[in-house]
């Protein structure tokens, strides 16, 4: 055997390796950066195996696509919308790599989520306010890690006769801010969520037509509590408010709501016939049973 041939050879087989890999790395680089060229055309089985449909497809530029009449329908759900706006995946994980948040990473506009009136039996260990809660802060954690910047507009919900009405709400980075109304129920309101950190999170809320706005703060002193404290202001009437859940059930175990002089003016709604009325108010509710304190004074 001729042992110099095969040590020369073997330096050919190397070259021919590399070459190999460099032109795999090249194709895959041509495939990514031709991606809004071709994605449209994989994009539809992606989204059946979900549940999704869309009528049209539209490439906006190089960075994003636009899907038109979008419906994602369940036994219990239905969502549509006009139009989605998403980045093409290798610009989603570019900016998401270089933790760029300064555009929408999605945003959908006319869009519709509609409840049927069925209802479920909650699985075990899900019935509590805890519980929504630790599932939130779970949800929130990848939401702000994936869409850290997502807008949603002219959106509306549906369940049973009751109709919420959302023109605009935004996420940015663990921070929820938006409008909402209900008909018959609640005029056009303004919130705003700081929902960044695990604990706490800030909500404030302002109705200007009720002439009320209040703040909420969620803390956690231990992993079994759950504590909500804040106050509201209407008209100029403060009010404080403080609630403590345990990880079973819905009603809180110890909550009050306390007011210590207020004044109810005579042209409102509920003084109609009488002048106005001063008084206070002291509600306080420990191990399902409350005590209530309440001292007015009017007169027709």
């Amino acid at each position: 055997m001729d042992v110099s041939k095969w040590r020369m050879a073997k330096p050919s087989r190397k070259r021919k390796f590399f070459i190999l890999v460099g032109l795999i790395m090249s194709v895959a680089m041509i495939l990514l950066v031709a991606a809004p060229l071709w994605f449209q055309w994989v994009l539809p089985s992606i989204l059946n195996r979900y549940g999704i449909r869309y009528l049209r497809y539209e490439r906006d530029g190089y960075s994003r696509f636009i899907l038109h009449e979008v419906e994602f329908a369940q036994p219990e759900t239905k969502l549509q919308a006009k139009e989605v706006g998403v980045l093409f995946p290798t610009t989603f994980l570019w900016r998401n790599f270089q933790d760029d948040r300064s555009e929408n990473y999605l945003r959908a506009s006319a869009w519709t989520l509609e409840f049927s009136t069925a209802t479920r039996e909650p699985s075990p260990g899900t019935n509590s306010v805890f519980y929504v809660a630790k599932e939130l802060d779970d949800i929130l954690v990848q939401l702000r890690r994936w869409l850290p910047k997502v807008t949603l507009d002219q959106g509306t919900i549906l369940f049973q006769d009751k109709k919420i009405v959302i023109p605009v709400v935004e996420w940015a980075d663990g921070n929820l801010s938006g409008r909402i109304s209900a008909e018959n129920l609640l005029p056009e309101t303004f919130f705003n969520a700081n929902l960044a950190n695990q604990r706490p999170k800030g909500i404030l809320i302002e109705n200007p037509t009720w002439n009320l706005a209040g703040e909420i703060t969620v803390t956690s002193t231990n992993k079994d509590v759950l504590q909500l404290a804040g106050g509201a202001l209407w008209e100029s009437n403060k009010i404080d408010l403080a609630a403590q859940f345990g990880r079973d059930g819905w009603l809180p175990e110890t909550a009050f709501v306390k007011c210590d002089s207020f004044w109810i003016p005579a042209q409102t709604e509920i003084m109609e016939g009488y002048h106005e009325w001063n008084g206070s108010l002291d509600l306080q509710w420990k191990t399902n049973r409350f005590t209530l304190d309440l001292l007015g004074q009017t007169h027709p």
